[in-house]
């Protein structure tokens, strides 16, 4: 077919965007988008059907006709095997679409911000651009009936969290493309998003100078906000673990050094509280609660990956496991803890125990064996997650590099594990797997 002899065939996720822009022009040329879309049903004749009904069984036939006609010839042979046969062009389409769309994602927020990137560049002649909105304005509007987005208040609501979004500075890139991992169906609210993103700053990066400085103008040692009430300070609080002043308890170096013990431990003794006996959080903490693990992604994440897969996650305070089975030296958290781990925008999800798991990896053509240590147990999470921030913390001079495909960890400049994510994905899939907790590992990662 003429129209499809510039098409490089489809090889691989790689290919996908560019592709999928291409066969949409086609079929678009062939009135055959709606069909692969599910927006154009096949016409059902009535038991006396008229003139106009069968013409429209015709068109909508021939135009089915050619669209898997464009579909099949601008596939790799594997591809082809995949969806030939008696396969309709839907059928076939959505095959393609399960395995190169990232259907994890929010594609409609991330159309979104497609939208907003959208700029016309010097060298760009006005047909070009204009396809490309023209692209942007059927995928949007598609997306939007799928959506059922409906309301003038639904489509604000989606422009302005999207907004949010646009606007992120570059270090909540991963924050960002973790948290579009919640379902695509899933209504995303500008007050959660808020919500989300201050919770993510204030426990990923320390707070800074001009931060303190929003309050300048009170009293040292007495500040107070708009309603009179008492605003908390590193330099005005007492740590909750070793009771110095001038830092909170997740920056305690005595903390870090216990291990990390659940919140109302005190130094030198982690298992008791200050009055000597155990006890529960108090809710009234200045902020928050050691036992409690933050994550970047949705805890009800529903993508295609296995229980062996680990994830590397930047935004995580914890290293986190759904295998029990995995675990070595594992101690179950006691009834009375209520350590948990909070996922972007969700409610909290308890955490059972914590332990060791042996991983292998092959880095410089070598298998090295590794410990990652003081894993959570989480069953009801969805993904392994080891947590930059944690190997930070027990490797002083450890280095996380990362790109938009690769990214390493590496301690002294020697690489413990790497990562590899597909252009436009989420988290980076870690480098190494879990292996029986009978064999001894040969280094040790906490």
């Amino acid at each position: 077919m003429e129209f499809t002899e510039g098409i490089k065939p489809l090889q691989g996720a790689k290919d996908w965007p560019f592709w999928k822009d291409r066969i949409m022009d086609v079929l678009e040329l062939f009135n055959a988008v709606e069909i692969v879309e599910r927006t154009r049903e096949n016409p059902v004749l009535s038991d006396d059907p008229t003139k106009t009904e069968k013409d429209d069984l015709i068109a909508y036939n021939k135009a089915a006709s050619k669209a898997k006609i464009v579909i099949s010839q601008c596939v790799s042979d594997d591809l082809h095997q995949r969806i030939s046969g008696r396969l309709s062009a839907k059928e076939a389409w959505d095959i393609l679409v399960a395995q190169f769309d990232n259907k994890a994602e929010d594609q409609l927020v991330r159309q979104c911000l497609d939208f907003f990137n959208m700029e016309w560049d010097e060298s760009e002649d006005a047909p070009s651009v204009l396809t490309r909105v023209k692209n942007q304005h059927r995928e949007f509007a598609a997306g939007l009936r799928t959506r059922k987005v409906e309301t003038v208040d639904e489509l604000l609501e989606l422009l302005f969290v999207s907004k949010v979004f646009h606007i992120l500075p570059k270090r909540f890139e991963s924050f960002k493309s973790s948290y579009l991992l919640m379902k695509a169906n899933e209504a995303k609210k500008i007050e959660d998003i808020s919500s989300a993103v201050i919770l993510n700053e204030r426990n990923i990066n320390p707070p800074s100078k001009s931060s303190d400085n929003l309050y300048a103008k009170n009293k040292v040692g007495h500040k107070n906000d708009s309603r009179g009430n008492l605003i908390k300070t590193k330099a005005t609080t007492n740590c909750k673990y070793c009771s110095a002043k001038g830092h909170w308890l997740r920056e305690c170096v005595k903390w870090k050094a216990d291990g990390r013990p659940p919140y109302p431990a005190r130094a030198g003794n982690p298992d008791k509280t200050p009055d000597g006996s155990r006890g529960e959080t108090s809710s009234n903490t200045d902020e928050p609660n050691s036992n409690i693990a933050l994550i970047s992604i949705s805890s009800d994440v529903n993508i295609a990956t296995t229980n062996d897969t680990w994830w590397v996650d930047n935004g995580a305070t914890r290293h986190i496991t759904l295998n029990l089975n995995w675990l070595t030296a594992y101690e179950p958290f006691p009834e009375s803890s209520n350590a948990s781990v909070k996922a972007t925008g969700k409610e909290l999800i308890r955490a059972l125990g914590s332990g060791t798991i042996e991983v292998v990896n092959c880095t410089g053509g070598k298998l090295n064996k590794i410990t990652l240590n003081d894993i959570w147990y989480v069953p009801e999470i969805s993904r392994n997650l080891v947590s930059v921030l944690a190997a930070h913390d027990r490797n002083p001079g450890s280095k996380f590099e990362s790109n938009d495909s690769d990214c390493q960890f590496s301690i002294n400049d020697l690489v413990v594990f790497s990562g590899t994510r597909s252009p436009g994905g989420t988290l980076y899939r870690a480098s190494f797997y879990a292996v029986q907790p009978s064999e001894v590992c040969a280094q040790a990662l906490p």
